[in-house]
């Protein structure tokens, strides 16, 4: 991480937790000696220890001394009771005092005493305060796993709770604490720069708070999270978790709080690019902290330094880092701070060319480095000292290279224009060709579907046709038929015309006109097909045609062949039936085997016998396999047909369905 990133993060995200750690404290402000006299003189009992830590936290933010005597107090009173529920709540109180006091191997005793008794008790709220008071105590120590072990304790501790509806006022708190214990996970994974885990816990920190409508929790998650996305250099997506938050925090008047924000905001506008914004936001942060919270305040100039310097106003940097320098004595880490304002100092000389003064800068950000200073860290410095003492031996040779280095790099820039230009004239070329071939398929396409479009329009056109003639055929002709029929059928049997050879033929003649009329109309319109459905049309097609004793015809289906919409059915219908006509015809078959099936959105036909095949491009009588390929196609089917002399015809139809199927009705 450079030192940009650590400053602007780290300490702002650590101080966030400061915000809101302990829930419920609050400061009474009037006739406090008189209720501690009271409280004091009350029987030692449970009822005295819940007095005196009730006002403990009362005072707590105004006299943390008072508060911790009488915390001490009512532990004591506890043990002499025995009564755990007051132990585990003054242990809790004391960690938090040591926290404040930057006692943490103090407040981490305490906080675990006080997780230790709230377990024993079920204590569900001090148990994750206990946690979360413990994870920030390690945090603070730089502890960073033990931080989050704990703080995932006090997760895990919400999550095997089951909070009934009897229970509100204690849910709500500990909702709220469950959304602080996220977000402080949020900000470590952060530091970390491991931020996908650290979105993760800051969006469900967020819901967490948003759930319970805890506004202030809402606020610092909101703020973190944006934190997040400034890590990852999403500076404008940072930017409108800040402005989110800064909506909400209108309703807190928390100064705390609107520093945190004004933080983000500061570090965001810096990130775009935007110094002047980002100062203005910086001296906000400087005005809200001033005296309240050091660690903010400090930031602040380190923010404002930051814009500075990307304005490369190296002058005005030096003077707010200086200024800075002067404030480290207002806050207890002042070596995490005065670290890194020098380092800013030193990178800030370095750019204005004082190469002494940034080794001198550096050498006093290394004195407030513990003996664990890193490698890294060591090198810089020994490489701002190798840089002073050949700065003036590099500066006299860079003289006599400059004039060389301009010849050589309007070579390079020339060398490079032209590999430009012919890349950009390469890409045109490309991108024309692929204009061209996409415009020549399109145009294709739209060729096809005419195409189709068009055969639709012509078979839709022949079923018309075929249905007109079909209904004249049955209602004229067959009619006439039937009336003659009628009429020499009246004629009475002692007549002797009813006897005659001739009278007989010629009934027998009309009898089977009359059949080859309704077969002829069923033909050209199935009623069978209408009423039934595509699968009994087939079955009983082959069934008629089974009547021939020179061939057999076998006909099965599987699976649910539902009702399609009818002209669907009949296109297929008419398909079919062109095969097996051409089969019967031309193939001298004895057996043919029809077989459809409906799979999922698949509707197939198989149609196969033992003879000799016939032409494929045969296409003399009927519709020509050319013609049904067409049609098949129109109905975004496939057909593929194999034929020879030795293993006869195989025919294959597939059909999506997925667009054709309607209700399963008899019409």
């Amino acid at each position: 991480m450079n030192i940009v990133a650590a400053v602007s993060n780290y300490p702002i995200l650590r101080s966030i937790i400061s915000i809101a750690i302990f829930l419920g404290v609050t400061v009474s402000s009037s006739g406090q000696d008189s209720v501690l006299s009271r409280i004091q003189r009350m029987p030692a009992d449970t009822a005295k220890v819940n007095r005196l830590l009730a006002y403990a936290t009362k005072i707590l933010a105004k006299d943390d001394s008072t508060a911790l005597q009488l915390s001490e107090q009512g532990l004591r009173l506890s043990e002499q009771l025995h009564y755990m529920d007051g132990m585990a709540l003054a242990y809790r109180r004391i960690g938090y005092i040591k926290i404040n006091r930057d006692d943490y191997p103090a407040s981490i005793a305490a906080n675990k005493m006080a997780l230790h008794y709230a377990i024993q008790q079920k204590q569900l709220t001090t148990t994750v305060a206990a946690c979360n008071n413990i994870g920030h105590a390690f945090r603070q120590m730089d502890k960073v796993d033990s931080a989050i072990a704990y703080y995932l304790q006090g997760i895990q501790a919400v999550e095997n709770a089951k909070l009934t509806n009897d229970q509100q006022v204690t849910k709500g708190d500990v909702t709220a604490t469950y959304a602080m214990l996220h977000t402080n996970i949020t900000s470590l994974y952060c530091n970390m720069q491991n931020f996908s885990k650290a979105m993760e816990y800051g969006q469900k920190a967020i819901r967490i708070a948003g759930s319970v409508h805890d506004t202030l929790q809402l606020t610092v998650a909101l703020v973190c999270t944006g934190h997040v996305y400034e890590g990852e250099k999403q500076f404008s997506i940072g930017m409108n978790y800040a402005r989110e938050a800064l909506a909400l925090s209108a309703t807190l008047n928390n100064p705390l709080v609107s520093s945190k924000i004004f933080h983000l905001i500061a570090v965001c506008y810096t990130g775009l690019k935007l110094p002047d914004s980002a100062i203005l936001a910086s001296k906000k942060v400087m005005a809200y902290t001033k005296g309240m919270d050091a660690h903010g305040y400090l930031s602040s100039f380190i923010d404002i330094a930051d814009a500075y310097h990307l304005k490369e106003a190296y002058k005005q940097e030096e003077a707010i880092l200086l200024a800075g320098i002067k404030e480290l004595n207002v806050v207890n880490h002042s070596a995490f701070f005065g670290r890194h304002l020098y380092e800013k100092l030193a990178n800030t000389q370095y750019a204005l060319g004082n190469y002494r003064h940034a080794y001198e800068y550096l050498g006093k950000a290394n004195n407030y480095k513990d003996s664990l200073m890193s490698k890294e860290n060591r090198d810089a410095i020994a490489n701002l000292e190798s840089q002073y003492k050949t700065a003036m031996k590099e500066k006299e040779l860079a003289q006599k290279d400059l004039q060389l280095q301009q010849h050589r790099n309007y070579m390079y820039f020339a060398i490079a224009g032209l590999i430009v230009a012919l890349l950009l004239v390469v890409i045109l070329i490309i991108q024309r060709s692929s204009k061209r071939k996409l415009h020549e398929r399109k145009l294709e396409t739209i060729q096809q579907q005419k195409e189709l479009h068009l055969l639709q329009a012509l078979m839709q056109g022949e079923e018309r046709e075929r249905s007109r003639i079909a209904k004249d055929l049955h209602d004229g002709v067959a009619g006439m038929l039937a009336a003659t029929k009628m009429h020499f059928s009246s004629i009475p049997d002692a007549d002797d015309l009813v006897n005659t050879e001739g009278y007989q033929q010629g009934m027998k003649l009309l009898n089977e006109a009359t059949t080859e009329i309704r077969k002829t109309s069923h033909n050209l319109m199935p009623e069978v097909l209408l009423q039934y459905g595509l699968d009994e049309a087939l079955r009983r097609y082959c069934n008629r045609v089974n009547n021939s004793k020179s061939m057999q015809i076998v006909y099965d289906s599987w699976g649910d062949i539902s009702r399609y919409p009818d002209g669907f059915e009949l296109s297929v219908y008419r398909i079919v039936q062109e095969l097996i006509n051409n089969i019967v015809k031309h193939s001298r078959a004895t057996v043919a085997n029809v077989q459809v099936s409906a799979q999922q959105n698949l509707l197939s036909v198989s149609i196969e016998d033992n003879g000799i095949g016939f032409i494929t491009d045969d296409a003399k009588d009927g519709m020509g396999l050319k013609s049904l390929k067409s049609r098949v196609l129109a109905l975004n089917g496939k057909m593929d047909i194999q034929t020879s002399e030795e293993s006869g015809v195989c025919a294959y139809l597939e059909f999506e369905i997925t667009t054709e199927k309607t209700e399963n009705t008899i019409v």
